[in-house]
């Protein structure tokens, strides 16, 4: 939901820069609802956060897929 996406300089992706440098960790996101600078879509993105607070990689998935369970 585009409205629950927030921007890659958002308070939840900077709250994990933070705790990143706080403890020394590296984080990877697992996937975040990122709302680009347009506002206008919305996309499935990964990152990557070293230990001091750095987003160092970035994902953004832009082919989607269907597949048909066959039981």
């Amino acid at each position: 939901r585009l409205e629950k996406a927030e921007p890659i300089d958002g308070r939840i992706i900077n709250r994990f820069r933070q705790l990143a440098k706080q403890h020394l960790l590296w984080i990877s996101s697992g996937g975040f609802h990122q709302r680009p600078g347009d506002g206008t879509r919305l996309l499935n993105s990964h990152l990557i956060i070293n230990y001091q607070g750095d987003i160092i990689g970035r994902y953004s998935k832009i082919h989607y897929f269907m597949f048909k369970l066959v039981l």
